[in-house]
């Protein structure tokens, strides 16, 4: 049975700070607290750009971008009246935060890419809406329309993971199919990367991660496979066969050979 008891207890400290929709046009805002704030802070970027300064480092947090600092955590950051940027922001107080923002995978980087959702700006206006006319009952709407606004903004960091793993995988499966196609050539690792616009280290990690081996032991697997299949169905001699995986040195080829099938090439030619 669901323990509605034990959601509620998660779920009922969240109390809003404050809240609004700022519009930089006019001078240059700076925030620098060295010591952070006691409450829970998150912007939404939805025009321009906000300068964030991390460990002497400058991130470009650009529209579609969510920021977040937790209790303690300094903060420092710009914007330039050029850009004419504009941010909604929620401070935010609650026992349980520190675990919601965890389990949504909000807090796990300073700045998140989302992109420019219409529904998370609708939800800040209406959480800014109610949190100023402070109706009856106020609290527990803006209660709900922050975890609407933080799920909402989970979800889209969730669907953009997605599509760039898609995007990953439709490329690897792409080179796969150029291994297979083009084994008659040796193509290095890098130009294989260079493809894919990833460095030689990266494509190589990610291939790894994909298929479960290195582009090179892939590609070598290739050759292997596809000489099998010529000395098998061939006259060719093994020297041919090694010119045609693309091997120009017979006595390579055939070491090579004998250290994936446990056999050189004329005991395999002849075992079948």
């Amino acid at each position: 049975m669901y323990d509605f008891k034990n959601v509620e207890k998660k779920y009922n400290s969240i109390n809003i700070v404050s809240c609004d929709c700022q519009h930089y046009s006019k001078c240059e805002v700076s925030c620098k607290r060295p010591k952070g704030r006691k409450d829970y802070h998150i912007l939404y970027i939805v025009k321009g750009t906000c300068y964030v300064y991390e460990k002497g480092k400058e991130i470009k947090a650009q529209a579609g971008s969510v920021i977040t600092y937790l209790p303690g955590e300094a903060q420092k950051y710009t914007f330039f009246p050029d850009e004419k940027s504009i941010s909604y922001y929620v401070h935010f107080t609650g026992e349980n935060a520190d675990n919601i923002l965890k389990e949504l995978g909000i807090s796990k980087r300073r700045v998140l890419s989302i992109g420019i959702s219409s529904t998370i700006s609708s939800l800040f206006d209406k959480l800014i809406t109610e949190f100023q006319l402070k109706r009856v009952f106020y609290e527990y709407y803006c209660q709900g329309i922050l975890f609407n606004i933080m799920a909402a903004i989970a979800r889209k960091t969730s669907d953009r993971t997605n599509d760039i793993r898609h995007e990953t995988n439709t490329r690897m499966n792409e080179i796969r199919k150029l291994m297979h196609s083009h084994f008659d050539i040796t193509k290095s690792i890098d130009e294989y990367a260079k493809l894919c616009n990833l460095s030689e280290s990266r494509f190589s990690h990610i291939f790894k991660e994909e298929f479960g081996v290195s582009p090179k032991h892939y590609m070598i697997k290739v050759k292997i496979q596809k000489a099998k299949d010529l000395i098998k169905d061939t006259d060719l001699s093994i020297f041919q066969v090694a010119q045609m995986v693309g091997i120009d040195n017979q006595n390579y080829f055939s070491r090579l050979f004998k250290k994936h099938t446990g056999l050189s090439p004329n005991q395999y030619r002849n075992r079948l």
